[in-house]
């Protein structure tokens, strides 16, 4: 983002400070990618999660790959217990094309 003015400017960083922006990636991945997937890792001392829904697959030359919509969440690490579904997913990750 790029703001025209310094006024603008001063809102975007509080909006990013007060972590009031979502933020939204689209990712091209190599591989089948489940419709919807939770990954929980620590980053920083803090819980990193990042969702993930499944948008379209592509077939190229005998390949799959999978558009994802990537929302990261950052929090604070009240708590930092892992289930086995964390497990699973964090086995199963996705390899980036780039």
């Amino acid at each position: 983002m790029v703001a025209k003015t310094r006024q603008a400017q001063a809102i975007l960083s509080q909006s990013f400070e007060e972590r009031r922006v979502q933020k939204i990636y689209l990712a091209l991945v190599a591989g089948k990618a489940p419709n919807k997937a939770v990954y929980n890792d620590e980053l920083e001392g803090k819980s990193a999660v990042t969702t993930t829904t499944l948008l379209k697959e592509y077939l190229i030359n005998g390949r799959f790959y999978s558009l994802l919509e990537v929302s990261p969440h950052t929090k604070s690490n009240s708590s930092n217990k892992k289930t086995p579904l964390d497990a699973q997913l964090t086995n199963n990750r996705r390899r980036s094309l780039w």
